[in-house]
């Protein structure tokens, strides 16, 4: 494929790219998002379904892109608790950032709980997880991949930073629609970043995407599930968090970066090969 001969043939254009793939994937969420919304009047339902069509979308798309080599993409190959395994950090995560997020979500009014509001936020982060494994380890980490030769780790971590740094990347555009949220955005970059970096080591060393949306979604689902408790402000009603409250976001997020390069260290076995852990 001509097409695919460019993008691969040098790490800016590749770069460039894969900014730009990211960018029409979350862009085709916003489509349907905006389509949806117009006939369905909850938010929540309108914009996971959204996100279904761009799942499919991206997830059509990266099949065709790697219609010679489908198993790199890890959709049916074993490996799931191999990579729970390897990824049991972000569970242990999952489990702080719940016990968080109910602890600041007190704060606010009670309401009450309909099961169905839960289900929506449950398949909302499913989906949610889908579309960006899809598109940013499924895709653009795939992409980065199909230009190593050997698999050394200073090949590997390559693609596993460059996904990552576009990962994190992306969540810049949240000050399009929130420009008051300056300091929680970067936050929310930096911690995607490296989050972004431990996905991206669990999929090369499980070699299956369904466990990088698994640990995805648990973790954004934490995060969400108190909205179903509590009568918690949206988030562009929210104030910009204060520079303390920055800094200690950034130190915790140093976590991540750490939990990161651990795992990185069993990226490799033979170097001189293009095998997987």
């Amino acid at each position: 494929m001509k097409f695919r001969n460019f993008i691969e043939k040098h790490w800016l254009i590749t770069f460039v790219f894969c900014i730009l793939f990211a960018v029409a994937g979350l862009e085709i969420y916003d489509v349907f998002d905006m389509i949806f919304g117009k006939v369905i009047s909850n938010e929540r339902i309108a914009g996971t379904l959204g996100r279904m069509i761009a799942s499919l979308a991206v997830g059509l798309f990266s099949l065709y892109y790697f219609k010679k080599d489908r198993k790199c993409l890890g959709i049916q190959r074993s490996g799931f608790w191999k990579g729970l395994f390897i990824g049991g950090f972000m569970i242990v995560a999952t489990i702080s950032n719940l016990y968080s997020a109910f602890d600041e979500a007190s704060a606010y009014s009670p309401v009450k709980v309909h099961v169905s509001e839960v289900v929506i936020i449950a398949v909302e982060a499913l989906f949610i997880g889908m579309l960006e494994e899809f598109l940013f380890r499924g895709l653009i980490f795939n992409i980065f991949m199909a230009k190593v030769q050997t698999y050394t780790y200073k090949e590997v971590m390559k693609a596993v930073v460059g996904s990552a740094v576009i990962f994190g990347g992306v969540h810049l555009l949240n000050l399009i629609t929130y420009p008051n949220l300056i300091k929680v955005t970067l936050i929310q970059v930096e911690y995607a970043m490296f989050i972004g970096m431990i996905f991206a080591i669990v999929y090369f060393r499980s070699r299956n995407i369904w466990v990088v949306v698994f640990l995805h979604f648990i973790y954004d689902f934490a995060s969400e599930v108190p909205y179903a408790f509590y009568d918690i402000p949206q988030r562009g009603e929210i104030a910009d968090c204060d520079m303390a409250t920055a800094i200690a976001g950034a130190i915790v997020n140093v976590t991540f970066l750490a939990v990161a390069l651990i795992l990185s260290r069993k990226i490799i076995e033979k170097p001189s090969e293009k095998n997987v852990d």
